[in-house]
């Protein structure tokens, strides 16, 4: 998966998390896009661990 992709799934994901009441109805896969969100934050801890490890 390209986690490009991932970063702009995670910006939608906070638009619907501040505006439950619409994006999340109006959006029908917003469930697919949480575990996107999921997926790229533990990519991030990956990352950061490796980066924490080099230096």
């Amino acid at each position: 998966m390209n986690p490009i992709v991932l970063k702009k799934h995670i910006f939608y994901v906070k638009e619907v998390q501040i505006n439950k009441n619409r994006e999340i109805f109006r959006f029908r896969n917003w469930k697919k896009i949480m575990n996107l969100y999921l997926i790229d934050n533990q990519f991030k801890i990956k990352n950061n661990q490796k980066n924490q490890n080099t230096i």
